[in-house]
């Protein structure tokens, strides 16, 4: 699929976002081309992306998006194998098991803070409705814009080229695109905002991001000639908004995968194959850590505003 993005915006001034993939004869092998040899590097999750980061990686993000908006276009069927891959009838027993580890496991932690203690039985009072929510938020939005999304956008599926005078970061690829579904692009837009910008960027930032991505997005359809799609910076934020649980769950099952500390990691000796865990106090040990539990703690209220919780 990427090869196919790259080959329908050949000569359109797109500039590149993933790393070179090799032709090899070997099935089910992929040989890419090493990003670090070209000074490109991770960001630090733990301390998560500054505004010039956030401001790079969706201006990516939104020629990403634009590139699949094209492909569409040109070949509506290149999309059919990108229906969604996770919150499938085969994966619902596993995923609903993990969900409900996860909520509960934040619920036991956040209940034994100070002025917090309502909010243990909130969260595991969702845990009921989370699939069904999860299944109706990741359908397309019937008459809008439809992108193909990455499906993993967070901090630690991006590298990051920095200028050498000013150690800025000037340019970025995407890697680990796994869990690709064909949806709306509120999806990958909440999903990083929820996990991978600073506190305070996400706090003060959000809209203006949303309008960078917009503004990108329009640019290079328009580039790409597919200037006749219409999506107004209201619609996108209608859609950010309306399926803002996707937000919560990322905050909630990544976040604290950016956030965890080495000593705090889960044992995964401790899952068995169908997603149950065998000792769950080990699973309650990340969502007790220091970083975690800033973030949380300031964004409780923010669900709650948001009628959430």
């Amino acid at each position: 699929m990427i090869s196919l993005l790259q080959q329908n915006s050949q000569g359109r001034k797109v500039q590149p976002l993933v790393p070179f993939c090799y032709k090899t004869s070997r099935p089910h092998t992929l040989i890419l081309e090493d990003l670090t040899s070209f000074g490109f590097r991770m960001a630090d999750r733990r301390t998560r992306l500054d505004l010039l980061h956030c401001t790079l990686a969706l201006k990516g993000l939104a020629r990403f998006h634009a590139m699949s908006v094209a492909l569409h276009d040109k070949n509506p069927s290149s999309m059919d194998d990108y229906a969604e891959n996770l919150y499938t009838d085969n994966n619902r027993d596993m995923m609903s098991k993990y969900s409900a580890l996860s909520f509960n496991a934040l619920a036991n932690v956040v209940e034994k803070w100070s002025g917090f203690e309502e909010y243990g039985d909130k969260f595991r009072g969702m845990i009921p409705t989370i699939w069904d929510r999860m299944v109706e938020i990741i359908k397309p939005v019937n008459g809008s814009l439809s992108v193909l999304n990455h499906g993993d956008f967070w901090v630690n599926n991006m590298m990051f080229h920095y200028c050498p005078d000013t150690e800025k970061p000037d340019e970025v690829r995407f890697v680990d695109f796994q869990l690709s579904r064909y949806s709306s692009p509120a999806l990958d837009l909440l999903y990083f905002m929820y996990t991978s910008p600073s506190e305070d960027v996400r706090s003060e930032y959000t809209d203006h991001l949303l309008e960078v991505y917009h503004k990108e997005l329009l640019g290079t359809l328009k580039v790409l000639g597919c200037e006749h799609h219409q999506f107004t910076i209201e619609q996108l934020k209608k859609e950010f908004e309306d399926k803002s649980f996707f937000g919560l769950m990322a905050a909630c099952t990544v976040l604290i995968l950016v956030l965890v500390e080495p000593t705090e990691t889960y044992d995964m000796e401790n899952f068995k194959e169908d997603g149950s865990i065998l000792d769950s106090g080990s699973f309650e040990r990340p969502y007790s850590g220091s970083r975690y539990k800033e973030a949380v703690q300031k964004l409780i209220p923010h669900f709650e505003n948001k009628g959430l919780l």
